[in-house]
């Protein structure tokens, strides 16, 4: 391996590029500036890019899933439209913005750029609803920051609704009451706010819920992987359903592929951006756009079928519906109803081919249910796929009163068989209360599960006219006690074990439905059994419990007397209520449970790099900072190495990306393996890695580059060596040094940066010394 170590006395004018026209610009940069300074050049002329109005918005569209009026939003993105070098993306130009404290400036003339182009937008007669921007948290951080977009929005006479502003996920972390006290005032003010990238940060569920958010945007990273992971699958499930049950709308960043458009609309999203729409593209071509918008086929396939008959308005519903589909739905439904004028009718809704709806379709159903229940609407049946989302959906949008009730059904026969025993009229005062008592139960979530369950147990008892009673969990042939209601002298508690053929439940479970029997004395199949023989229970009503579509275990009720009168149909459908509310919330507490573990999972996967396991670019800095905590406080001494392969555009050009993949899971295994157990490696992008080695004399960092150079040696995947090149940064740090760790990462990394750019010059496969001294 060849050495250069001479120190790099510059440092690169811009970040790491990955296409040619990128890499041609750095080299254009480099001869038309002096190499002595070229960073002080860049600033130059970028603050002159600033002053003679040459970043500008360009705009990328989203389409909303709607049918019918303004399904059109676009996001502003800036880019710098350079005169000689063409479109620069702000990712080259924005730190440097905020290096010379002209973002403030910069924000508000991209605002107000906005702004103009939004007035002629609608001048021109185009269909928009809103466009959104993107701000910093130095913006937020002004005092005067909402004072001077109401100026703004005014002096355009924009609507504060027409307005967007995206925000970063980190944001929601952040613990300044300014950020907050911002945010709320600019949506006070009708400014709506998303959360940008949703997923790939470290949000926190409980300061995300008290946002004043309107919209979730899931990163591209998961679209990605849309429809052939199952991982990525079960993460955008996860945030639509969260997005749903905080009525957040959503957008899906990063839609290349028709089949990418129709999964995610198919489960829910609300609206697609990406390059299957359109790139991001200048004002006048966005204003061609906007004229004459592109038509995916696959949006929106909703409508119904609806049928009037015997007091009953039966409907067969499709696809994701939202506002529109169910305002012109219920006036036609009130159009049937004014013309028939029936006394009291019911709902029967298939909705076993509709999916999740929007949320203007969740708050629109609510307000039409409002209104047709005092036109004698008593009931709306629904008939779902089991522990699908959507009746998750449905459920959250209950306005059940006394005069009027909501069921969910699995068959339309059932729901005709529910409708037929039960609905008109109830038998009785107390009847009546025990529906009453089961609502008020099982909507006190604040008591806690165990309460609920107790307090419905209770409830059964009293109705049934019982003594004992119990929830239990059946696995196998063991039958265990979760919750019980029993009296002092029945020596059952929480947590005994029996055998399932011991007791009653046994035969419950084999009939996957209620079993009522009133005499156990007199019925030739039970009066042998052991529960009968050894516990002498009497009198013996129970249901199945389902948890997620399986077998949970049983509900139920028994005394050592006889019941003194027959269980009617009601007796069962009670007992089926109190057993479905069960099932349900055993179903909504295993969800929440998954909800956590997949919060994990993505915390995980937000510090992590995929491909190679590796922590990624911010892993590596949560995990350097506080390391270099330590090294302030104490003293100490370490190298930070920046690793790049060599020709790595060659193996993915020419042998393609999957083995460029390849190469770089070999090279990332290399690593691992020859570093000691208390170094540091990550993938911070592209073919780049960082190795951190603390508490390492100078000198010794070349056991560990010998050890991985080795290893490369031996890399044997395509028909030339695999190397790379080295930028070592060796730092010392004096006891009691500066505790601002960030600018000292920032500097460790820009002398490794450097040194690996002189290897680069010296030919590649080689390796740079820079020094640092951390004061």
């Amino acid at each position: 391996m060849k050495r250069a170590d001479n120190e790099l006395p510059v440092r690169k004018l811009m970040p790491k590029k990955s296409s040619k026209n990128e890499d041609d610009f750095i080299q254009r940069l480099s001869s038309e500036y002096n190499l002595i300074e070229p960073t002080m050049a860049f600033k130059k002329e970028l603050i002159e890019a600033l002053e003679n109005e040459q970043i500008i918005p360009y705009y990328q569209p989203i389409i909303r899933n709607e049918r019918v009026g303004k399904r059109y939003s676009l996001e502003a993105l800036a880019r710098w439209v350079h005169p000689t070098n063409g479109i620069i993306a702000p990712c080259h130009f924005i730190s440097v913005l905020n290096e010379l404290n002209l973002m403030a400036k910069f924000g508000y003339f991209f605002i107000e750029k906005v702004c103009k182009d939004y007035q002629n937008f609608v001048r021109a007669g185009v269909s928009l609803s809103s466009i959104s921007i993107n701000v910093s948290p130095q913006q937020l951080l002004e005092e005067e920051f909402v004072h001077n977009v109401k100026a703004i929005l005014k002096k355009y006479d924009i609507e504060a609704c027409n307005i967007e502003f995206e925000i970063v996920e980190e944001m929601i972390s952040d613990e300044s009451g300014l950020i907050y006290s911002q945010l709320e005032a600019l949506n006070e003010y009708g400014v709506k706010i998303s959360i940008d990238d949703f997923g790939t940060g470290y949000s926190s569920l409980s300061r995300l819920k008290n946002l004043p958010v309107s919209k979730l945007k899931i990163d591209k990273s998961f679209v990605d992987g849309i429809p052939s992971s199952e991982t990525f699958i079960c993460i955008t499930k996860t945030i639509i359903s969260l997005a749903k049950g905080l009525n957040l709308e959503i957008v899906a960043e990063g839609v290349e592929s028709s089949l990418q458009a129709k999964w995610l609309l198919d489960h829910g999203c609300d609206n697609l951006q990406g390059y299957l729409i359109s790139k991001p593209i200048n004002y006048e071509d966005t204003l061609r756009f906007l004229i004459n918008p592109i038509e995916l086929p696959f949006v929106n396939s909703s409508h119904y079928e609806i049928s009037y008959h015997d007091n009953t308005v039966d409907v067969k519903s499709y696809g994701n519906w939202d506002e529109r589909i169910t305002d012109h739905f219920f006036l036609e439904v009130i159009s049937i109803i004014e013309k028939k004028k029936p006394s009291s009718w019911v709902f029967i809704i298939d909705a076993i081919k509709m999916d999740i709806g929007t949320i203007a379709f969740q708050k629109s159903v609510k307000k039409w249910i409002k209104l047709l229940i005092p036109k004698n609407l008593i009931a709306t049946l629904f008939i779902v796929k089991e522990y699908d989302l959507l009746q998750y959906q449905l459920e959250m949008m209950n306005v059940e009163k006394n005069n009027y009730k909501r069921r969910f059904f699995s068959s339309k026969r059932d729901a005709i068989q529910w409708l037929e025993r039960n609905l008109f009229p109830y038998e009785s005062i107390s009847s009546e209360a025990v529906i009453r008592s089961i609502y008020n139960i099982t909507n006190g979530y604040e008591k806690g599960f165990e309460k609920q369950i107790n307090q419905l147990i209770s409830m059964g008892l009293k109705r049934f006219h019982l003594d004992v009673g119990i929830l239990s969990k059946i696995d196998g042939d063991r039958y265990t006690v979760i919750s019980c209601v029993v009296p002092d002298t029945f020596k059952v508690s929480v947590g005994d074990e029996f055998k399932l053929t011991d007791t009653y439940c046994d035969f419950t479970y084999q009939q996957r439905g209620p079993v009522a029997i009133e005499h156990i004395a007199e019925n030739d199949r039970l009066n042998k059994h052991p529960a009968y023989i050894q516990l002498g229970l009497e009198s013996y009503i129970g249901i199945p419990v389902f948890c997620g579509g399986e077998p949970y275990g049983t509900l139920n009720f028994s005394s050592h007397s006889p019941h003194f009168c027959s269980y009617n149909e009601l007796d069962i459908d009670i007992l089926e209520l109190m057993a479905s509310w069960v099932g349900a919330e055993l179903s909504r507490r295993a969800q929440e449970t998954e909800l956590k573990e997949l919060n994990v999972k993505l915390q995980y996967q937000s510090f992590h790099d995929s491909l190679t396991e590796l922590p990624n670019h911010r892993g590596m800095q949560q995990l350097v900072t506080n390391d270099l905590h330590r090294i302030t406080r104490n003293g100490g001494q370490g190298s930070f190495i920046i690793i790049d392969i060599d020709h790595f555009k060659y193996v993915n050009d020419h042998f393609g990306h999957k083995m460029g993949d390849e190469v770089l899971k070999a090279v990332a295994k290399c690593i691992k393996g020859s570093i000691r157990h208390y170094d540091f490696a990550a993938r911070i992008g592209g073919e780049e890695f960082i190795l951190w080695l603390p508490d390492t004399e100078k000198g010794i960092e070349q056991l560990v580059v010998d050890r991985l150079v080795d290893s490369l040696s031996r890399i044997d995947l395509i028909d030339r060596a695999t190397t790379v090149s080295f930028g070592v940064c060796y730092f010392v740090g004096e006891k009691c040094a500066t505790e601002n760790v960030k600018e000292v990462l920032h500097e460790l990394f820009q002398k490794a940066d450097n040194a690996l750019y002189q290897s680069k010059c010296n030919g590649r496969d080689c390796i740079t010394y820079s020094h640092h001294s951390i004061v």
